[in-house]
């Protein structure tokens, strides 16, 4: 048996190792237990799967009139969690994969929830979802007003997604 901490040779049987003076833990018997390799292509599928669940609720929420930092606790965890799962470690590379997933998620969802509102106003005079993304583009660029509603809702919305992913980011960060 070693001394864990100075690595000196010792006899059977000693609690103090005799060089440095630290306590000597037995061996335990039983297989070695290797340490889990980190699979970062499957932790990114699962982090976009989080990302996702949390994508969704921004919409549902939104449906329901609400703009809440519980989106953004349940982007960064399940986004966290799905490369954890996935990816069998969290890893600092799996946090910053989840991080940037944060970022843009709450981006994508935002304008998708505004495009599907868009159509469901003007599906009446035949224009499909597809019509309606570009005309909402150009509808926002041209009226200031619009334009700063949405620049409005959308750092609001980002404000909460910080405010919801801070402390689950901040404890995943701590395990790592």
């Amino acid at each position: 048996m070693n001394c864990n901490h100075c690595g000196t040779t010792l006899p059977e049987g000693v609690t103090v190792c005799t060089v440095c003076g630290t306590p000597v833990q037995a061996a335990m018997a039983g297989p070695e237990i290797l340490p889990v390799r980190e699979n970062v292509a499957m932790g990114i599928l699962g982090a976009i799967g989080g990302a996702l669940i949390g994508g969704a609720s921004i919409i549902l929420l939104s449906r329901l009139g609400f703009i809440a930092a519980i989106s953004g606790f349940l982007i960064a965890f399940c986004t966290l969690k799905g490369y954890e799962l996935l990816g069998k470690q969290l890893s600092r590379t799996g946090v910053i994969i989840s991080i940037i997933l944060m970022v843009v998620t709450p981006f994508l969802a935002y304008n998708l929830d505004l495009i599907w509102q868009f159509y469901n106003e003007l599906k009446v005079f035949g224009l499909t979802l597809g019509d309606c993304v570009p005309f909402l583009v150009d509808l926002i660029q041209e009226d200031a007003e619009l334009m700063r509603m949405y620049l409005s809702e959308m750092g609001m919305l980002y404000l909460f997604v910080a405010i919801g992913a801070f402390s689950t980011i901040r404890n995943a960060m701590r395990k790592v």
